[in-house]
């Protein structure tokens, strides 16, 4: 019997066009699916069809025969929440892939796993063990970072769940309209208030990886804050402003949303952060009805984990 663990994320520190290609950022938390693979009959459900379709993938991708694995079954216990944005489909398909490849011994590479998982849908980066550039669609590495900063993050989640495939078909919509009127004419890519454009986050990106001597939580919540405004057009997150506002006072770094999900992540240091005050600040504004379950969790290095083989 194989068991492998992937963890989950919230959200996005950052998604948006880079080199003519969807990218994103995921970051790893303590919080994860247990995948496990043995003989039996097998079971259906929306999750346990995601990561069979991806055995099926494994196998197609080198050149065996679906017969191969007729006979096991997939085994998912899971405390991440689904359609939240949590990267739940991520860590279960990642699971059944590196547990087909382990199974009948071939070889596998977290770049090989990526463009697998992809093939079923798209694919946050907390399958990496260093903190990765991904597009998430077509399932290559863009860049590698380094190590996962250190830090916490305090999760507002929020009401109702978001359908990740027709999330995609929206963002490439709005992204496909904003980069051809941007090459018709830059002025009307200005927006009034607050509200940015993937675009914009693109930008942002950019001078991030320029000027960046360190991979700190600090300055990827600066870069996550530009890319969750960016996306408000496309998903919006209620009282999204009043929480960066509240958060920066509180002594936060940062606000990063679940772009195809309904989940925020105040990102913080636990020695700077106010967070008990935070709270009340975000109740007294009334905003915990938008969000009425908090989850307060560690950043952690991506990757798989194997728990046992027998």
């Amino acid at each position: 019997m194989i068991s492998i663990r992937c963890p989950a994320s919230c959200g996005e520190i950052f998604q948006g066009p880079v080199n003519n290609q969807e990218a994103l950022i995921s970051y790893a938390i303590d919080l994860y699916s247990v995948v496990r693979l043995e003989k039996g009959k097998r079971r259906t459900g929306s999750n346990q069809d995601k990561a069979y379709h991806a055995m099926e993938e494994t196998l197609k991708y080198f050149d065996r025969p679906e017969s191969l694995l007729k006979d096991y079954r997939l085994i998912i216990k899971s405390d991440i929440p689904r359609g939240k944005g949590m990267a739940s489909s991520t860590a279960d398909v990642a699971g059944a892939v590196m547990l087909s490849a382990k199974m009948l011994q071939f070889p596998m590479t977290e770049d090989i796993l990526g463009k697998i998982a992809a093939k079923v849908e798209p694919t946050d980066s907390t399958l990496f063990s260093k903190l990765s550039l991904f597009n998430s669609k077509a399932g290559n590495r863009i860049r590698s970072y380094g190590p996962y900063p250190k830090g916490r993050v305090l999760i507002l989640e929020g009401v109702g769940t978001v359908d990740t495939l027709e999330y995609h078909r929206k963002h490439q919509e709005i992204t496909n309209q904003q980069l051809h009127q941007r090459n018709k004419n830059m002025d009307n890519l200005k927006r009034n208030g607050l509200v940015e454009n993937p675009i914009r986050a693109a930008q942002a990106l950019k001078a991030w990886e320029k000027n960046r001597e360190n991979l700190s939580l600090k300055e990827l919540g600066k870069l996550a804050t530009v890319s969750a405004r960016a996306h408000q057009q496309i998903l919006p997150k209620p009282g999204l402003e009043k929480i960066i506002k509240l958060s920066a006072k509180s002594g936060a770094y940062g606000v990063n949303t679940a772009h195809s999900g309904s989940v925020l992540g105040v990102l913080y240091d636990e020695a700077l952060f106010d967070k008990e005050g935070f709270i009340r600040k975000i109740h007294k504004e009334g905003l915990r009805k938008h969000y009425p379950i908090l989850r307060d969790h560690r950043l952690i290095p991506g990757g798989l984990q194997w728990l046992k083989y027998l």
